[in-house]
């Protein structure tokens, strides 16, 4: 998900099954890298007790941070954030929105 002042909304289908990705190169000081990655929460902007995505095991690599997405409730829009911990000892987190809508 690119680093924005505004979140910006990405897009899949309730059977799409794919990676999505929290870059933070955007967000790093120089030569600091990710340790650590927190848990991803999501939130049902509509109804928070409502079908969860299904997220798989977040991996990092260089600035960023992949994980698996499934699953989700057509029509519902779901905010992500991704918390890191980084080499020089920072917390720092990035969000995104993820509308799952059917073709």
């Amino acid at each position: 998900m690119p680093a924005s002042n505004v979140p910006v909304t990405l897009l899949k289908t309730v059977g799409e099954d794919d990676i999505f990705i929290f870059d933070f190169v955007n967000r790093l000081n120089p030569l600091e890298t990710i340790s650590s990655i927190g848990t991803i929460t999501q939130v049902n902007d509509a109804t928070p007790s409502a079908t969860a995505l299904t997220l798989g095991t977040p991996t990092s690599g260089g600035t960023e941070v992949q994980v698996r997405i499934q699953d989700g409730i057509d029509t519902v829009t779901y905010t992500l954030t991704c918390p890191i911990t980084t080499s020089d000892g920072n917390i720092k987190e990035m969000c995104g929105k993820l509308k799952v809508q059917d073709c």
